[in-house]
């Protein structure tokens, strides 16, 4: 809408009525902003006002895009547009056909002009949908494999807390789940890893591995998020030692393996990710949180040697939730809950 502001008659030049009305007088319509020389000044003027931090990135690209789109849209009507003044006043219009001047091109709000405007604002709805996410994100969410998700959270978690749109199959019970859960990581190539309450659960496509068959799954990225990792050495220090690094505005999970004071017998289950395992006096932590070390009283276990990875991811919006699901805790049900000891864990730990 820019370069019509030299038409006092124009939806701006109504507005801006002072700037529009002095310079059709002095240049006429279709001149001086609808030339490349003029683009150039503005664009450069934005182009400075980017650098300078005064507006948004890629604020330059967009604005020289929808300001050159305009010209060019504007040289397919009968008047055409003053490109190349003040050098010259020659009227540039596209197509342009000797034998029949003003064939091919339409008169300015004519119905046609209307159609064509209408046509390209309902073009934009889903040109905007594919900028917001991106081409290989948008053949993701078609996708909506684990695989997919998968690609999608590497990306966003970098930035984001990342949740998913889940449509999957309890492998033991059968039972079906729909809902919104927070992701929490992966565990191979092929697995993602999200939380339910204090549990973990792992989703894939192999009914024999994974917790839960994915029928469809699609990442949502929520509240914006900034990610803390450090490393601790815990030799001569207590597990109860690990309250002190946990956040209390963030989530906090602990990884590696650690050997323990004395043999720690805990129990392992097939209905949900272990995050903590225990292999005679070497405990492994896999997306542990501080809540699992107490759940399996492991507080005044005293680490002989090992170090742990801890990560801390903050909201740093944490006024905007993302509304999760919840499904009941199968341990409510012993028959939809088997447990064996000392269990071998089948699978790596992956960060």
């Amino acid at each position: 809408m820019l370069p019509d502001i030299d038409l006092p008659t124009s939806w701006l030049g109504r507005i801006f009525f002072f700037i529009s009305e002095p310079i059709e007088r002095t240049f006429g319509h279709r001149t001086i902003t609808h030339s490349l020389l003029f683009t150039l000044l503005i664009t450069a003027c934005i182009y400075a006002a980017e650098k300078a931090s005064f507006v948004y990135p890629h604020t330059t690209s967009l604005f020289l895009m929808a300001y050159v789109s305009h010209i060019l849209l504007d040289t397919c009507t009968i008047q055409g547009a003053k490109m190349f003044y003040p050098i010259s006043s020659r009227d540039c219009v596209f197509p342009y056909d000797p034998r029949s001047p003003y064939s091919y091109r339409m008169k300015s709000g004519s119905r046609a002009d209307t159609i064509l405007f209408f046509f390209f604002a309902v073009l934009l709805i889903p040109l905007y949908f594919f900028a917001s996410n991106g081409f290989e994100r948008l053949i993701r969410i078609t996708q909506k494999t684990p695989q997919a998700a998968l690609r999608d959270y590497y990306e966003l978690s970098t930035s984001h807390i990342v949740f998913a749109d889940v449509d999957a199959v309890n492998t033991l019970t059968h039972e079906r789940i729909n809902g919104r859960f927070e992701l929490v990581g992966i565990r191979d190539p092929n697995t993602l890893l999200f939380s339910s309450g204090t549990n973990v659960y792992t989703l894939g496509e192999n009914p024999a591995m994974d917790n839960f068959m994915s029928n469809s799954v699609v990442c949502i990225p929520g509240p914006a998020a900034r990610t803390a990792v450090v490393s601790v050495n815990l030799a001569g220090q207590m597990l109860s030692s690990l309250k002190n690094f946990t956040s209390p505005t963030g989530q906090t999970r602990f990884f590696g393996s650690l050997e323990a004071d004395r043999r720690v017998e805990l129990p392992q289950s097939f209905d949900r990710f272990n995050t903590i395992s225990s292999y005679g006096t070497i405990l492994k932590f896999d997306h542990a949180t501080y809540d699992d070390i107490q759940k399996f009283s492991l507080e005044n276990v005293l680490v002989i040697r090992g170090q742990l990875t801890i990560k801390t991811i903050t909201e740093e919006s944490p006024n905007l939730p993302v509304p999760k699901s919840h499904f009941p805790d199968p341990r409510d049900d012993p028959i939809k809950c088997p447990i064996i000891l000392f269990g071998p864990q089948i699978f790596d730990n992956f960060l």
